[in-house]
């Protein structure tokens, strides 16, 4: 399969992301909205895809306008990355990695074959083009983790630009948080690339469209249904 390369997160990449949660979703936890007014407010718990375990939480909020997520969690987990199902040998999430949080989005979850939505909507949309579900991947936030914990926030508007379909309506996405490692911060600082791995997908990353020093991949992951 030919892939497109993209400017924030390529499709391919993607299938990764939905390869893992859909492997982790009897695991998954996640809050109705503590009110009907607006904002709307969602809690979940953050997964890491190795264990199962939950070792973090996310907060996410609807606005009339947009999306805005709060995650604090362990630093830790395996990296999974594309082609291969299971993780990588001796690739983990670790302190000083260079982190990068993503907001995965589905407009129409309801035309999903999975609820909640997963990799065979996915996997169409990447080798066929076709997105009923409105899939679309938007970058939420990035920064360099810490000794133990990793915290970050970030914000999406309706119609703001990504890779695939912009999101819609805030009110009634079904909405994947994926936290994603781009490896080690001080190769990437002595190679000037670290600016880039905190602002991208692929940022820093060794794979056939990249040439950066590291490993990258998705330690841990959070999902919000549609209310």
């Amino acid at each position: 399969m030919q892939h497109q390369r993209f400017s924030a997160a390529r499709p391919r990449s993607i299938i990764r992301l939905a390869v893992a949660l859909v492997a982790a979703l009897g695991l998954l936890v996640v809050a109705a909205p503590t009110s009907d007014a607006k904002p709307i407010k969602q809690n979940a718990d953050v997964i890491q895809i190795d264990s199962g375990e939950t070792v973090g939480t996310v907060s996410l909020k609807r606005t009339p306008n947009g999306l805005h997520f709060n995650l604090s969690t362990t630093v830790g987990g395996a990296l999974y990355p594309l082609p291969f199902p299971g993780p990588i040998d001796g690739a983990f999430w670790e302190s000083g990695d260079a982190t990068t949080v993503w907001f995965v989005t589905f407009n129409r979850p309801e035309n999903c074959a999975s609820r909640p939505c997963g990799e065979g909507d996915v996997f169409s949309w990447v080798t066929t083009g076709a997105n009923p579900a409105g899939i679309g991947v938007h970058y939420g936030a990035g920064h360099v983790a810490g000794d133990n914990t990793f915290h970050a926030a970030g914000n999406l508007k309706e119609g703001t630009p990504g890779d695939g379909e912009a999101l819609e309506d805030a009110a009634n996405a079904e909405v994947h948080i994926i936290v994603r490692s781009h490896g080690s911060s001080a190769p990437l600082a002595a190679e000037g690339l670290l600016g880039y791995a905190l602002t991208s997908y692929e940022g820093g990353c060794a794979d056939p469209f990249n040439a950066g020093p590291n490993v990258c991949g998705e330690p841990q992951f959070g999902i919000f249904l549609a209310p």
